[in-house]
């Protein structure tokens, strides 16, 4: 086989070879330990997009807290997986102020009310 072959067939595996060993060195996004690890932390997501609507917020709860209305000056973000036991969770959560520091964790729980995760307690600084 002629070397400007060889070239042709080597150059194409090459590329397919690096191309994989790039997209596997990627960062992955957070699996959050398990599927009901994910419901939660999209239930935290649905919290920092509905804060404002004190009508939405109340059903992302299991019995609305009366500070409320105290939840929409902090953004919420999990910070490892959730601890589910059974029916319940529990979950540390990252809580930051307009200027993106994170004022304080808290330790947030969980329940699941017919096949639903519902905010349990979650306490603010």
């Amino acid at each position: 086989m002629h070397a400007s072959m060889r070239q042709l067939i080597a150059t194409p595996i090459l590329v397919v070879l690096f191309g994989a060993l790039a997209c596997s060195s990627s960062p992955q996004a957070p699996g959050y330990g398990s599927e009901d690890g994910k419901k939660i932390a999209l239930l935290i997501e649905d919290l920092n997009e509905k804060k404002a609507s004190n009508r939405e917020l109340r059903q992302l709860f299991d019995t609305p807290p009366q500070n409320l209305n105290l939840y929409d000056r902090y953004m919420y973000d999990i910070q490892g997986n959730p601890a589910i036991q059974g029916d319940e969770a529990r979950v540390t959560v990252a809580i930051r102020n307009d200027n993106d520091t994170v004022n304080t964790t808290k330790e947030w729980t969980f329940v699941r009310r017919q096949g639903t995760w519902k905010i349990q307690q979650a306490p603010l600084p």
